[in-house]
């Protein structure tokens, strides 16, 4: 939309030939300033896939370790994942009960294995379940309660989607 003067006494001719330039250039079909924008655009993309690369693999180191307690690597967790999707969801399920709440999360953590009974009693769940997918379901705890924004997204958000 171009500015129109109604009345020219009112807006000096000057500032009325500056107004349409600035319009003319940052409008909304402006050629160069949209391939300006495509550019700046693509490298900061480019700059954020170098920093997230760095981010996640460091996060991926420290998730690494804070699963060498447990007896697991990442590795085992992406081997581990349950094959059928509502297994995968219920697994996930099962890791977010143990997250909130904060006895069975305490035990998970000290006793290094799902607390069976606790999460039994409080879901509705088999047994044979948890010791088939235990690798999984701890991973996914870990994961929950730990700041790893980039795994989480991926990984969770993944589940979810």
């Amino acid at each position: 939309m171009l500015i129109t003067t109604r009345s020219e006494s009112t807006v000096p001719k000057k500032k009325v030939s500056v107004l349409r330039k600035f319009q003319a250039l940052f409008g909304k079909k402006n050629p160069e300033r949209d391939f300006a924008d495509e550019a700046i655009h693509k490298n900061l993309s480019e700059v954020a896939n170098v920093d997230n690369a760095d981010k996640r693999k460091k996060e991926i180191l420290k998730f690494s370790k804070d699963l060498q307690p447990f007896g697991l690597n990442f590795s085992s967790m992406v081997n581990e994942k349950p094959r059928k999707e509502k297994d995968i969801h219920l697994a996930l399920s099962i890791a977010k009960s143990i997250t909130e709440n904060k006895h069975m999360k305490e035990k998970l953590f000290l006793q290094r294995s799902i607390p069976v009974l606790e999460v039994t009693s409080n879901i509705s769940v088999k047994e044979s379940f948890l010791v088939k997918n235990e690798a999984y379901i701890i991973g996914l705890t870990i994961l929950l309660t730990g700041e790893y924004k980039l795994l989480k997204e991926y990984w969770v958000e993944g589940i979810l989607h």
